[in-house]
């Protein structure tokens, strides 16, 4: 009988730790797994809803890559505000974990910086990466790596990409390199883009065979002065695609023994359905999917990799008219619709039912292991001199987006450089998992003690 009764104790005792340490929950985010991922790749359709996704797979006539991965949720994509988000506060959202006004750019509506996710990862050793069809300092990718209290910032977030040594940058935006003022370490007068490839280390490259080519580790590709041009436009010769952009990343940062963070994005969705084109809106999307099918295979290989596919937001209001079938657009801006959540290997448990934008960075963070001593910090400081953000020249020249502005909400400031900031404490499962090992084991003792004086 004692047996039994013993028996049933430490079986009690392993089931509530193994529970405890697969599931930790936090409010209303879903259940997270504890597995940790290597890599992290996030693919990003800048504008892209359920019914992009739909007229894709329609106009393919053949299931996407994404239709592939069994993990599927939805996110909510408002501003700080309440309201239509624009792609700087929703950036800001998944690549910082916080709610910001729209304009601003790794800030919360404090204009306090953020850590985002590429200091993150950066605080566990590993590479980072940011591409993008569009030009490479818009608030996408922006967010991700910088912080402004405005996203036309442009010099001075391509400035902070090269300060903070961020490995792999690609997508267009070469004038805010070669036509930004910047000092060389010996004080005379340069560019971003000298400076960056003379004493930063970078490797340029500007064209398809250029990219495919290079064997470096650290590479700056811009491939355009401006956005990119779209899928029906591009010139398979000399421009890469998405896809190319995305194998030629994971190849790079993969050499890294500590792993790497991925952010990729199909920016010109968002631009298409702007303007209400349903031809290019198939296009991009079909082509930010093949990007899609890049990173999960590659996550299948490698089997230690997270992938996760989402969108800023929805642009455009495009639904299925029932009675002829075909796709209509109600309107040229953002809407507040729920946006799609995709995610495939190590730690995609998490990614499940209807989360908000934030949680996108708080779950990432959950599944990484917790160090003892972290070092994340918002840095803006080089070895050259004079890229200071408060110290740069404007750049006056004309714009050459094509494109209608989002809505900024917040006018254009200069930033200072930021100090250093701490994140929040976390405990991970396991941790957790063996708390509650020793509280069972303390209640098991006490029991049987207590059963032993009774007998006795």
């Amino acid at each position: 009988m004692k047996r039994t009764i013993f028996s049933k104790v430490i079986a009690a005792i392993v089931i509530v730790y193994l529970i405890t340490s697969i599931v930790v929950f936090d409010g209303s985010i879903n259940a997270v797994t504890l597995s940790s991922p290597k890599n992290v790749i996030l693919l990003i359709g800048d504008g892209m809803g359920f019914n992009h996704i739909a007229a894709a797979r329609d106009s393919k006539g053949a299931p996407l890559a994404m239709d592939s991965i069994a993990i599927k949720g939805s996110v909510s994509t408002s501003n700080a505000e309440g309201g239509v988000t624009d792609s700087a506060a929703a950036a800001t959202a998944m690549a910082c974990g916080v709610k910001t006004s729209n304009a601003v750019i790794g800030m919360d509506t404090k204009l306090k910086a953020i850590p985002n996710l590429s200091e993150f990862f950066k605080s566990y050793n590993k590479k980072i990466g940011l591409i993008t069809t569009v030009n490479i300092g818009d608030a996408t990718p922006a967010a991700f790596a910088s912080h402004a209290e405005n996203r036309d910032e442009e010099t001075s977030i391509v400035q902070q990409y090269i300060n903070n040594n961020i490995d792999v940058l690609m997508g267009g935006g070469k004038a805010d390199f070669t036509d930004n003022p910047t000092k060389a370490s010996n004080g005379t007068a340069s560019t971003l883009y000298k400076v960056a490839t003379a004493e930063r280390g970078y490797t340029a490259v500007g064209t398809r065979n250029e990219l495919l080519d290079t064997k470096s580790i650290k590479l700056l590709g811009l491939f355009a002065d401006g956005d990119m041009p779209y899928e029906i436009g591009r010139d398979k010769i000399s421009t890469p695609s998405l896809t190319e952009m995305t194998e030629k990343s994971i190849e790079i940062l993969n050499q890294n023994p500590n792993g790497f963070f991925l952010m990729v994005e199909g920016g010109l969705i968002d631009h298409a359905a702007q303007y209400n084109s349903l031809t290019n809106v198939v296009d991009e999307t079909l082509a930010f999917d093949s990007a899609v099918k890049t990173a999960l295979d590659f996550a299948a290989t490698d089997g230690n990799t997270l992938v996760i596919v989402t969108a800023d937001h929805e642009t455009g209001g495009l639904s299925k008219d029932i009675t002829t079938g075909q796709y209509v657009f109600s309107t040229v801006a953002h809407t507040s619709a729920n946006v799609p959540l995709f995610a495939y290997g190590v730690g995609a448990g998490a990614f499940t039912g209807d989360i908000v934008n934030t949680d996108i960075n708080k779950l990432i963070k959950q599944l990484m292991p917790v160090q003892a001593s972290p070092s994340l910090a918002i840095a803006t400081a080089s070895p050259f001199p004079a890229i200071s953000p408060s110290s740069f020249e404007t750049n006056t020249a004309a714009p050459t987006s094509t494109i209608p502005s989002e809505t900024a909400t917040s006018t254009e400031a200069t930033i200072s450089p930021m100090p250093t900031i701490s994140p929040a404490p976390h405990i991970s499962a396991p941790l957790i998992g063996l708390f509650a090992l020793f509280v069972c084991a303390g209640i098991a003792g006490f029991v049987l003690i207590k059963r032993k004086a009774i007998v006795k």
